[in-house]
C-alpha cells in the first residue's frame, strides 16, 4: 500500500479470544495469534483498493469489537459493508465483493474459535502455556507464521506444520469430544487424508451462486441473519433442542417437534402446538417390535385442529413466542404478521375462518425459515388469496358449501358419506344434526347400522 501513502505495515485483524489484542508491530514476540492478513491471500483484494485508510482502520475495529464481544454479527457485517462503500461500478464492487468474502470467512473463523473452546474449557488454558512458552523462547506466533518455506503450507498445516505441532499434542494429550484431534482440519478448510496429503474441504465460496447470494445478503439482513443462525444449530441440533428444552427461559409447552422444526428452518405444525396448550397426555416414546428388536417412532404428539380464529390466535402465540426466543431478529416480524392474519380473519364471516387458516398455512409453508423471504412480504403471497380465500379460486369450497340462515348464523349442507358412528354399536350420538347419511355401509339401506346388518360383505 505504500504507493499511495498508506501505511506498508500489514493489515491484521485480532483473532478470536475475549481478551485478544492487536501488536502495534507486525513482528512483535508478545502478540496473541491474529487472523492471516487478506492480502496475504492469493484469492483476495488489496484492501487499499477497495478504499481509504479510514476504511481499513474502521473494519479493523468493527471484526475486534466482533472478537471481543461487544457487537454482534450483523452490526459487524453493516459496518464492513458500510467502509467498502459500493459504488455500483460492476468492475470496483466486484473487488469490493471478493475482500468482503475474505472478512466473513474471518468472522467464521472467530466463532468456530468460540466453539472450540466452549467444547473444550481447558483449550483455552493450554494455549496460553504454548504461547508462554513460546515467547520464553522468543519466537512469536507472527514470526513463526512468517517463517518457512510456504507460508500457505504453514496455513494449511501440511506435513511441515504437523510434524512441528505433534510434539505439543503428544505432551498435552488435546483431542476432541470423541477422541479425534483437534487440528486435523485447520480453519482455512484444509484437512490432511490418509496418505498425508492437504486435502481442501468444499466451501460456499465454491458455489456459482456465491455472490449472488452476497449480494442478496446485503439487500435482506434479516435473512441472513437467519441462514447464520439454521447452519450454527445444524452444527449440533440435539445438543442445541437439549439446551433449549431445559432453559429457563425458553416458552414452556412446545413440543420437542416443533422445536426440531423451529431451528431446521421448517414451518411449525400449530395443530401440535395447540395440543400441547392443555396436554392432560404424558409424551411417550412409541416403541415398535421389528425382527427381534426395537425401533423408535418419536414421541406421539397430541394434537388439537385449528378451526377458528380463536383457535389459531392461541396456537400462534405460542409457536411466535418460541420462533422469536431462536430467532430473535424475527420479532417485529411476527408481530407484523399476527396483526395482517388478524385483519383477515376479521374482514370475513366466521364460517369462512377455516379457509384464512388455509391461507396462513399456505403462506408459512412458503416462507418456512425465513431465509430467502418474510412473512411481512404480503405482496408474494397474492396467488394463495386468489386460489384459497377467493369464491373462483381452485382451492375455494363450492358455492353451495354454506347456507347462510336469515338469523346470521350459518348451517352446512349434509355430506353424500357414510356416518361411521353410525354404523358402531353405541350409535351416532348427533342424531338428525349429524350432516353425514345414517345409512348402513355394508348395504347402503338406511334403517339399520352395519352391527345388525344380514348381508355378508
Amino acid at each position: 500500500m505504500g504507493g499511495n501513502g498508506e501505511s506498508s505495515h500489514p493489515f491484521t485483524i485480532p483473532r478470536v479470544g475475549r481478551e485478544t489484542h492487536v501488536s502495534a508491530r507486525p513482528g512483535s514476540s508478545n502478540t496473541r495469534p491474529i487472523v492471516p492478513n487478506p492480502n496475504n491471500n492469493p484469492h483476495a483484494v488489496p484492501v487499499g483498493a477497495c478504499g481509504p485508510q479510514t476504511a481499513v482502520v474502521d473494519i479493523e475495529f468493527a471484526v475486534k469489537n466482533y472478537g471481543e464481544g461487544r457487537v454482534s454479527r450483523g452490526k459487524t457485517l453493516e459496518l464492513i459493508t458500510r467502509a467498502l462503500a459500493f459504488t455500483g461500478d460492476r468492475r470496483e464492487d466486484e473487488t469490493k465483493e471478493r475482500a468482503f468474502a475474505d472478512y466473513v470467512e474471518q468472522l467464521d473463523e472467530l466463532d468456530n474459535a468460540v466453539k472450540r473452546d466452549a467444547e473444550c474449557p481447558d483449550h483455552g488454558l493450554r494455549a496460553n502455556t504454548r504461547e508462554s512458552s513460546t515467547a520464553t523462547s522468543g519466537i512469536s506466533h507472527s514470526r513463526i507464521r512468517s517463517e518457512g518455506p510456504s507460508v500457505n503450507n504453514l496455513g494449511r498445516k501440511g506435513k511441515r506444520r504437523r510434524k512441528e505441532d505433534s510434539s505439543e499434542e503428544e505432551e498435552y494429550g488435546h483431542r476432541g469430544a470423541r477422541g479425534e484431534r483437534l487440528d486435523e482440519e485447520d480453519e482455512d478448510g484444509y484437512g490432511e487424508s490418509e496418505d498425508d496429503e492437504p486435502k481442501r474441504k468444499l466451501k460456499s465460496s465454491d458455489m456459482p451462486w456465491y455472490h449472488r447470494e452476497q449480494e442478496a445478503n446485503l439487500r435482506r439482513p434479516s435473512c441472513a441473519e437467519s441462514q447464520r443462525l439454521i447452519e450454527l444449530y445444524a452444527k449440533d441440533p440435539k445438543k442445541v433442542k437439549r439446551w433449549i428444552t431445559t432453559s429457563q427461559t425458553a416458552p414452556t409447552g412446545i413440543p420437542e417437534s416443533e422445536w426440531d422444526n423451529i431451528i431446521q428452518g421448517r414451518p411449525v405444525n400449530l395443530e401440535h402446538v395447540y395440543g400441547t396448550h392443555h396436554n392432560q397426555v404424558t409424551a411417550r416414546k412409541n416403541l415398535a417390535n421389528f425382527g427381534g428388536g426395537k425401533i423408535d417412532l418419536g414421541v406421539a404428539v397430541q394434537t388439537r385442529k385449528v378451526s377458528t380464529h380463536g383457535d389459531w390466535t392461541i396456537a400462534w402465540g405460542k409457536a411466535s413466542q418460541a420462533i422469536t426466543f431462536a430467532f430473535e431478529h424475527r420479532r417485529q416480524e411476527l408481530a407484523d404478521y399476527a396483526e395482517f392474519m388478524q385483519g383477515e380473519f376479521g374482514a370475513r364471516h366466521p364460517a369462512f375462518h377455516d379457509r384464512v387458516i388455509g391461507f396462513d398455512i399456505a403462506i408459512r409453508n412458503e416462507v418456512c425459515g425465513g431465509t430467502a423471504i418474510l412473512l411481512t412480504d404480503f405482496e408474494r403471497f397474492q396467488r394463495h388469496r386468489t386460489a384459497i380465500l377467493a369464491a373462483d379460486g381452485i382451492f375455494a369450497p363450492s358455492l353451495d358449501r354454506y347456507a347462510l340462515g336469515k338469523g346470521g348464523g350459518s348451517t352446512k349442507t349434509r355430506s353424500n358419506e357414510t356416518c361411521m358412528r353410525f354404523n358402531t354399536k353405541d350409535g351416532c350420538p348427533n342424531g338428525r344434526s349429524c350432516k353425514y347419511r345414517h345409512v348402513c355401509r355394508k348395504c347402503g339401506e338406511g334403517g339399520h347400522a352395519a352391527t345388525v346388518c344380514g348381508v355378508e360383505k
